[in-house]
């Protein structure tokens, strides 16, 4: 889909003269049958928001065989430096607001061991020069199957279409151990301030305490035994 595609479904899909459905606007029934899209943008703004976000611009993207979901990249912890001043005059004369910024880090926690994947794949999407993602896995996979979840999450990253290959952005995945319920084995170390304070010591006096490097389709895999984190 693009913008061609998109504007004319947009105001086919917006008409203000349509009656509001139980099945466009679940949240609201005194709506229902009594409301055109036209009334709720004058008299009712969370509804008509509702109705825009969840209804019109899903339809839209289901309609072209997508799958909507509201609100997905809300992230847990953003990192952002304002440069709104250097706008601000400008932006007034304007009569707007001066909104300037630019995103330094983006970080997801994922308490699942199964899930951080995902919280790796939605940072792809983000623009910025760190995305960190922190999460836990079995304190006794260390150096067996926890290297092959990062070579393989490194590969498939890369069929991502959005994966900017040959750029300057890091991603750094922090794991803390886990009780594996299996092998009934844990370790102290499963504080998630412990684990961050570590991750940044060892990347502050930089990779001399890393025991294996390895190269997977042009990414460089770093492994350090002694604290859990990795860099992709």
């Amino acid at each position: 889909m693009n913008a061609r595609d998109f504007y004319p479904a947009f105001v086919r899909t917006a008409r203000e003269s349509t009656l509001v459905t139980k099945e466009m606007l679940p949240s609201f029934p005194e709506a229902w049958g009594t409301a055109t899209f036209l009334d709720l943008y004058r008299n009712n703004e969370p509804a008509y928001t509702e109705l825009v976000n969840k209804y019109i611009v899903h339809k839209i993207i289901e309609d072209a065989g997508m799958t909507a979901q509201h609100e997905y990249f809300r992230i847990d912890t953003v990192g952002w430096i304002t440069r709104y001043q250097e706008m601000a005059e400008e932006a007034h004369k304007l009569d707007l607001s001066a909104h300037l910024w630019d995103l330094e880090i983006a970080v997801e926690h994922e308490n699942s061991k199964q899930d951080w994947t995902d919280e790796v794949i939605k940072l792809i999407h983000v623009k910025c020069p760190l995305k960190v993602v922190i999460s836990y896995s079995h304190c006794d996979e260390r150096d067996t199957t926890e290297w092959k979840k990062l070579k393989f999450i490194a590969r498939w990253m890369q069929e991502v279409k959005a994966f900017a290959k040959g750029s300057d952005e890091e991603y750094l995945l922090i794991f803390g151990n886990c009780f594996n319920s299996k092998t009934r084995l844990t370790t102290i170390l499963s504080i998630i301030v412990d684990i961050c304070t570590t991750a940044r010591h060892g990347a502050s006096i930089g990779y001399r305490q890393q025991k294996r490097i390895q190269t997977q389709r042009g990414m460089i895999l770093r492994q350090n035994h002694l604290v859990p984190y990795y860099i992709l």
